[in-house]
């Protein structure tokens, strides 16, 4: 008898990457979205970026650069308007070669960078200046009790101005309330994801929507 259990992404990622799946997924999921980029395009709608979340174990891969840049030239797509983005987690790691990879990526292939999670990976800002970073995205555990003085909302307020001074854009995670978004709006931060907006939907329903938007 086979006992069945739904496994939170957090849990499956951790266990495609300890046994080596996550490559083959990563680039299947890159090209999914990709197709669907493509599909989007040919009904009109262009102006948008494309957010594609991939696992550091996948820069291990020598040949991972190549194969980004093919699946773009596939789907005939400006690769500007795909973002990677990379847990600020993995901006601990010393080795160089997740620099090196994102350098190729960004700079060769023109793709863009976005950190997600920033302000959960303890990592040492200094890293920030070696990637050819775009966006900071604010993790979302910052947005509960948001009030004004809180600690939250004073983290959220330094990194809209970090991101400023580098001259990045901010994106928050898990806005689910108006109060949520008119904070952020009088801090600066004009981008955001979450309920407030739209609850995840397939691409089929959210295309109406692009395109009456985009």
């Amino acid at each position: 008898m086979i006992n069945w259990e739904i496994l939170t992404p957090l849990k499956f990622i951790y266990i495609a990457e300890k046994k080596g799946f996550i490559n083959k997924i990563g680039l299947w999921a890159f090209n999914e979205a990709c197709e669907q980029a493509s599909a989007w395009k040919q009904c009109g709608i262009e102006k948008l970026f494309l957010a594609v979340n991939i696992s550091p174990i996948q820069l291990e891969q020598k040949d991972f650069t190549s194969q980004i840049s093919k699946i773009i030239e596939k789907y005939n797509i400006d690769p500007y308007q795909i973002e990677i983005e990379l847990t600020e987690s993995a901006l601990k790691n010393e080795i160089n070669y997740v620099s090196q990879q994102f350098q190729v990526l960004c700079k060769q292939i023109h793709v863009r960078l976005s950190i997600d999670d920033f302000g959960t990976g303890f990592s040492s800002l200094s890293r920030l200046s070696e990637f050819p970073v775009n966006t900071l995205k604010i993790d979302g555990s910052f947005l509960k009790d948001i009030h004004k003085g809180s600690k939250n909302y004073n983290i959220v307020k330094s990194t809209i101005a970090l991101a400023k001074s580098l001259s990045l854009q901010t994106i928050a995670e898990c806005v689910e309330t108006k109060e949520q978004v008119d904070i952020l709006l009088k801090l600066g931060c004009r981008l955001a994801q979450g309920f407030y907006h739209y609850k995840p939907m397939s691409a089929k329903d959210i295309t109406p929507i692009l395109k009456k938007n985009c």
